[in-house]
């Protein structure tokens, strides 16, 4: 008989809250209900709305606001920051740090723009930026061209409200500078180095450091620093090139400095696999510089591709609290579009589980505390003819570059990602938090489908497998069978087989097993302790959710565990969009896995 219990406010907790994290195994659910797409902002202090966006570099500070800076035009023309006080979900007005203008340049009338911001709180709590300012047309004159481009850096003592003037650390032509600071107080500034020109008709790329003992007052022990004095650490000769760059880099737990970097060039066809290279704490990239430099380097296995099956380009690293770095890259998985995010394994050697939260190019990746992560991308779109453009044509262009004031427009796409992390959970009963109280607190999460949002969590006793869940959705739909909202997990016992438990919001629940491909009904039952806040099958009001306690007896999967016995499991959500009973629900898989590999699926262990 089905049995539906309604839980007051008043309900006991939930016991196995916030299970602890193993090594590795780390996968990023998406949660479609906080993408947004930004296409402008109001200038602080200007009449002045902006509304050409790229290049957007998002962190968290320790004050627990978020910074994000960004330019706003593809090739670069002014630096902005932008602020938010909610875990970017709004942000406030765009602040205005390094403007472009018409200068009288030791070449001659010319127009300095800057590109590529990134910035970094340092341990003493300032925030440094740095962006590549450069003579737009005389950048392109080879002759001249190391000294009309350079990095310049400022400082913000106040959690990005203002800005120091800007203060030129190097000089030599560069790109996309970002920041690394070492435990020792060491700050290392990465830079796409094509300093080096041949023949007056292309350059040679490299990634490149320069080093800081002072908090970046001097670089390589200088005030000023050119494109001779580099470090290199890395490069891909190809035939008569040097092709790689676009570099960020991580400390992993181990001392071991990792950089992900992009193969890319406009003269000839390359493999546009991203590689991650590494040095030791105590090797800290002292090369060899010739050989780096005249061969390419480093070898195998300090130099590794990302993923097989991933083409990209663009790649941009953080690490998580446990250690595990994240890279993210636009580009084609398994020749799928995306801005896909990699997950590590604490070493930095294995990265996989890619999932994707939008299409995008030129973004980044931050852990933003409380087990979560934030993504963010540019997007182009064609300008709307109705909107004004933010500036004038300020440059000849005879380069071929683009103007701000053609027909392509930058926007900003940002989307936060929850953790799910493999679990280890004790023997031992557990009582549900109310669905009106509940917190996420270490559950695995579903929910960039933005039919709904699901939480899931686990736990056994001698007799049963327990699986609970949370499931919250404004139009709620209960049909036959697993046609409707359901929270759904598939177990893999090796030997045992392969299982699929199902429940619904009327408390009914299917356990089916793998055979020969297909799903084979074996357990139904209509005894789930539920909670249903709203009414079924009609879309006529809104509804909050339903959370579900499924007990279903070890004998119906395949007998009773053994003590430590690791389980594979994969999370799905089913989904209805309309109150009718055709057609069936749609589904979403945990990302990041393969439903048909249980290797693939993240572990639950069962502890005593």
């Amino acid at each position: 008989m089905k049995k539906i219990v309604l839980f007051s406010i008043a309900a006991c907790v939930f016991a196995a809250c916030c299970s602890t994290p193993q090594d590795g195994g780390v996968r990023v659910s998406w949660d479609g209900s906080t993408f947004q797409e930004l296409t402008s902002f109001e200038v602080e202090g200007r009449d002045l709305e902006e509304n050409n966006l790229y290049y957007p570099r998002i962190r968290t500070l320790s004050d627990g606001s978020m910074l994000m800076c960004f330019m706003n035009h593809k090739f670069g023309w002014d630096i902005y920051v932008t602020k938010s006080y909610d875990e970017g979900k709004t942000w406030g007005p765009a602040k205005l740090v390094r403007e472009s203008e018409w200068v009288d340049s030791p070449f001659g009338r010319d127009i300095r723009a800057s590109v590529n911001p990134d910035f970094l709180e340092l341990s003493d709590g300032r925030i440094i930026m740095a962006f590549q300012t450069r003579y737009l047309d005389h950048y392109h004159d080879f002759s001249v061209t190391n000294d009309a481009c350079w990095i310049e850096v400022v400082y913000s003592e106040d959690k990005g409200e203002t800005w120091s003037e800007p203060r030129e650390v190097f000089r030599g032509r560069c790109w996309e500078p970002s920041f690394l600071e070492l435990p020792s107080g060491e700050l290392q500034m990465y830079i796409t180095d094509s300093g080096v020109i041949v023949d007056n008709d292309h350059t040679l790329t490299t990634t490149s450091i320069i080093r800081s003992f002072d908090g970046g007052l001097t670089w390589q022990g200088k005030e000023l620093t050119r494109w001779e004095d580099l470090e290199p650490i890395a490069a891909l000769v190809l035939r008569d090139r040097r092709i790689d760059g676009m570099p960020s880099a991580v400390q992993l737990k181990n001392g071991d400095i990792i950089c992900p970097l992009e193969q890319f060039s406009h003269s000839f066809p390359a493999d546009p696999t991203p590689i991650v290279v590494r040095t030791s704490a105590s090797q800290n990239w002292k090369g060899d510089r010739d050989k780096i430099l005249n061969e390419g380097g480093p070898d195998y296995p300090l130099k590794r591709q990302l993923n097989k099956d991933f083409y990209g380009y663009a790649p941009y690293c953080c690490i998580l609290p446990g250690g595990e770095p994240l890279v993210a890259s636009n580009g084609k998985y398994r020749n799928v579009s995306g801005f896909w995010i990699f997950t590590g394994d604490k070493l930095g050697e294995v990265y996989s589980h890619a999932t994707s939260p939008f299409n995008g190019f030129w973004g980044n990746i931050a852990y933003i505390g409380g087990g979560k992560v934030i993504a963010s991308a540019t997007v182009e779109t064609k300008k709307d003819a109705t909107i004004r453009d933010t500036r004038t044509t300020i440059s000849p262009n005879t380069s071929g570059w683009h103007n701000p004031a053609d027909n392509i427009l930058g926007n900003i796409r940002i989307c936060t990602g929850y953790l799910n992390f493999p679990k280890e959970i004790k023997k031992g009963d557990v009582n549900m938090t109310p669905l009106k109280d509940f917190t996420p607190c270490g559950q695995w999460f579903l929910g960039k489908a933005k039919k709904g949002s699901l939480w899931s969590d686990f736990a056994y006793t001698a007799e049963n497998f327990i699986f609970t869940s949370w499931l919250f959705d404004t139009k709620l739909c209960a049909y036959p069978g697993e046609n409707g909202d359901a929270p759904v997990i598939l177990i893999d016992r090796g030997r045992k087989g392969t299982y699929k438990i199902s429940v619904t919001a009327v408390g009914f629940i299917r356990v089916c097993r793998l055979e020969y491909n297909a799903w084979r009904i074996i357990y139904e039952a209509e005894d789930a302790e539920v909670e249903l806040d709203g009414t079924l099958n009609d879309h006529r009001d809104e509804d909050l959710g339903f959370s579900a306690k499924v007990s279903v007896p070890w004998s119906v999967l395949g007998g009773k565990p053994r003590c430590g016995e690791v389980l594979h499991a994969h999370l799905r959500h089913n989904y209805k969009d309309g109150s009718s009973e055709k057609p069936m629900c749609e589904y979403e898989d945990l990302e990041g896995e393969n439903s048909d590999y249980p290797l693939e699926w993240l572990t639950i262990t069962l502890k005593p």
